[in-house]
């Protein structure tokens, strides 16, 4: 049985990055979480830029994913 894990992508900055009309994945935390996945582990991903939260905010996320089953 693997473990929990929970890679989070931060928010670029300050700066309000919308205004690009922009949203790319993050494709080296998708080929982390794939390889721990193929190892047995349950990967969630966080990108707080695409899911418009603020840094507290992703910390309550990754608490909350980490303690679900």
């Amino acid at each position: 049985m693997g473990i929990k894990i929970t890679l989070i992508q931060p928010q670029f900055g300050t700066e309000d990055v919308s205004e690009l009309d922009v949203c790319t994945p993050s494709i080296g935390l998708a080929y982390i979480a794939a390889f721990l996945r193929n190892h047995g582990h349950n990967v969630t991903i966080i990108d707080a830029e695409v899911e418009q939260v603020n840094n507290e905010q992703t910390v309550q996320q990754a608490e909350r994913r980490t303690l679900q089953a």
